[in-house]
């Protein structure tokens, strides 16, 4: 199993939106970050470095997400 830490920019005024969608996709965490550069921090569980990948392009596709930055957990 592979996880990564998506930290999310959302456009200003788009946090709810982005936020109410992004728990659609089940992450197995997801907070709201206050006075950050970054509005969204979710944890990503992925079976393979494939499927990793795929998600993290789906959540890059996500309206009103200015850049995100991923990191992935090394064990």
């Amino acid at each position: 199993m592979v996880s990564v830490f998506v930290l999310i920019e959302c456009n200003h005024g788009f946090l709810e939106s982005v936020f109410s969608e992004l728990t659609k996709l089940g992450p197995e965490m997801i907070y709201k970050i206050a006075g950050a550069q970054y509005d969204i921090i979710m944890k990503v569980n992925a079976n393979d470095n494939v499927d990793l990948k795929k998600q993290a392009a789906e959540i890059k596709d996500f309206k009103n997400i200015r850049s995100t930055l991923s990191l992935i957990v090394i064990t």
